[in-house]
């Protein structure tokens, strides 16, 4: 799993802005491309929201 917070976004949007970005994608590559998991606001408890024994990890 790999996560990503929407601020690396801030100098690479195109026509919008993000103004005060306050989410993170919690992700994974596969032989297909990006699965999304979790999309999650940075003051949520990742422990809450993600089961590292689950079968969506890699």
């Amino acid at each position: 799993m790999r996560s990503y917070h929407l601020r690396q976004s801030l100098t690479r949007t195109i026509g919008g802005v993000v103004r005060e970005p306050r989410h993170f994608l919690i992700y994974r590559l596969d032989a297909d491309g990006v699965v999304i998991g979790r999309v999650l606001h940075e003051s949520m408890d990742l422990e809450r929201h993600i089961d590292p024994a689950s079968t969506w990890a890699p």
